[in-house]
């Protein structure tokens, strides 16, 4: 770990996934901060995303609050109102796997390497969309959550019986299955879930825009960069489609710099005894306008209170 001693800017540390940090090791860590202000977030927050979205292809700043907002990750799968910096109300998510998992879970039946999602968009580019036609979980019943974990299956499924029908023998190890494909093959199977996934979120997100009246969406995460998904919502959503460039779209670091900066600019500050939340309601949080409000001078400290995260554990 680096220690950094001189820097106009204050710390930011991270919970919980640097919870060993915040516990273990800030006594050592902040000692050349004692007399700077100190702000404890989470790791996972959707609002820096306002500040640099990307609408098609040019980077543009035309959100405006209140609007929904699709979290898609390795570790989330939600869809938000965000009604204020800082006020969100949890209009649906994932009940098993997220969107993300899928996608490296699916790689992998597939060989291919990890992160998975990059990984089958580039396949996919070659398959043939008509030949398979995967399920889209839970858009046959009302509501705003997602599974993915049934999809999952259906993918393994489905290269199981391909890899049977190419081979002469029976196929005894899955893990190996994928070897009795053809390229062609692969990338089929690729395309169909690419589709199943990008077809799935948007369903939800009809949804959600009809539900809430809002009409624009934000997207957020790792699978945000999926181009069948962008390309997807822009074309069928009846909603203006707001997301970061490719190379943010999994920058933590810009993430946790910007909410930091947010919460920091209006008076929220910590004492060096930070708590740790692993599961961290995100309605808890106070919005930005609340600490405008409370602070009476520039030496007034909000202390005890944290950024936003997601429900899950990131």
């Amino acid at each position: 770990m680096k220690h950094y001693r001189a820097s106009p800017t204050p710390p930011v540390l991270v919970s919980p996934g640097h919870s060993w940090l915040a516990q273990d090791s800030a006594e050592h860590w902040l000692l050349p901060w004692i007399y700077r202000p100190l702000l404890c977030i989470t790791w996972k927050g959707i609002y820096w995303h306002p500040c640099s979205p990307q609408k098609k292809t040019e980077i543009k700043s035309g959100i405006t609050l209140p609007f929904v907002a699709l979290l898609v990750s390795g570790g989330h799968t939600q869809l938000i109102q965000a009604d204020k910096i800082g006020e969100y109300t949890l209009l649906g998510e994932s009940i098993d796997d997220a969107a993300g998992e899928a996608f490296d879970k699916a790689a992998k039946m597939l060989g291919l390497k990890y992160p998975g999602g990059p990984e089958i968009a580039k396949l996919a580019e070659t398959g043939k969309s008509e030949r398979f036609h995967f399920p889209r979980p839970m858009t046959d019943r009302p509501g705003l959550d997602f599974s993915f974990s049934g999809l999952k299956t259906y993918t393994r499924n489905a290269i199981q019986k391909l890899s049977q029908d190419n081979s002469v023998n029976k196929v005894e190890d899955f893990q190996t299955a994928y070897r009795f494909l053809s390229d062609q093959d692969r990338a089929d199977i690729a395309c169909a879930f690419e589709d199943a996934v990008a077809d799935t979120l948007y369903i939800k997100c009809r949804r959600a825009m009809k539900q809430t009246g809002l009409t624009q969406l934000v997207m957020a995460g790792g699978v945000s960069a999926n181009r069948k998904l962008r390309a997807t919502l822009e074309k069928k959503l009846k909603a203006e489609v707001f997301y970061a460039p490719d190379h943010l779209c999994t920058d933590n670091g810009a993430m946790i710099a910007f909410a930091g900066h947010e919460r920091l600019v209006s008076g929220q500050q910590e004492a060096l005894e930070i708590n740790v939340q692993p599961r961290w309601d995100m309605t808890t949080l106070p919005p930005i306008s609340e600490l405008h409000t409370a602070q009476s001078g520039p030496d007034t400290a909000q202390s005890g209170t944290n950024t936003e995260q997601s429900n899950q554990d990131a």
